[in-house]
């Protein structure tokens, strides 16, 4: 399955959790942080069968429920980027889709204009 997630591109956090798993909380520094009140708190299922499972989306329509488009160009301008991972273990949820980082094959950045290509979506840099 092909998953999308924003993540730092050097480091490999995500906007709650650093790539070691120890809390961030940098979705709080973004202007509106359309999804600063998602329920990120610690669960087990993030270290089922003692992987590491992150958040990503199946589709740029999950995308949108996450980040608005003004949370993505400034993630973007704090080093953060959009990529795609292979991976056939994941489970998909209503909000999101878990994977275990372990379990990618493949991570690739994707340009952010692939996602939002009409008028409706383009981001302004």
């Amino acid at each position: 399955m092909k998953i999308y997630r924003i993540e730092h591109r050097d480091t490999r956090d995500g906007m709650w959790y650093n790539y070691d798993g120890t809390y961030n909380g940098f979705i709080f520094n973004l202007t509106e942080g359309k999804a600063r009140d998602f329920p990120m708190d610690y669960h087990s299922r993030y270290s089922k069968e003692n992987l590491n499972w992150i958040s990503g989306v199946k589709d740029k329509e999950q995308l949108l429920e996450w980040f608005s488009l003004l949370d993505i160009k400034e993630l973007l301008e704090n080093g953060y980027g959009l990529f795609g991972f292979m991976c056939d273990k994941y489970i998909i949820e209503e909000s999101q889709v878990l994977f275990p980082r372990e379990s990618a094959y493949l991570r690739k950045e994707i340009s952010i204009q692939t996602l939002y290509i009409d008028d409706e979506y383009t981001i302004k840099q």
